[in-house]
């Protein structure tokens, strides 16, 4: 994005260069004019920042409690989303 604040750059040139949407670049020059988006002082400071991907999954939770009252069941993190909610509707048929 500083890189379109440059004289003579364009918004389209600076996408291209870095494989970027023209929409994003404009979204964050627009943030940046109304101060939502912090910048250095020294346009010579500015640079190219790449995204990292983590390559392994995110953690997962071990275990889902679900409570209705002083019932209190505690299922597998690999339970279905079907069968939670299977579960869910039979506790709030209870009376």
């Amino acid at each position: 994005m500083a890189e379109t604040l440059v004289e003579g750059a364009t918004v389209n040139a600076v996408a291209r260069r870095y494989d970027m949407r023209p929409n994003d670049v404009s979204e964050w020059r627009r943030l940046a004019r109304t101060g939502r988006l912090v910048l250095p002082a020294v346009p010579e400071d500015f640079g190219f920042a790449p995204i990292i991907m983590r390559q392994e999954p995110a953690p997962v939770a071990c275990a889902l409690d679900v409570i209705r009252g002083e019932v209190t069941l505690r299922l597998d993190a690999a339970t279905p989303a079907v069968r939670i909610a299977e579960i869910v509707r039979a506790l709030n048929a209870t009376p």
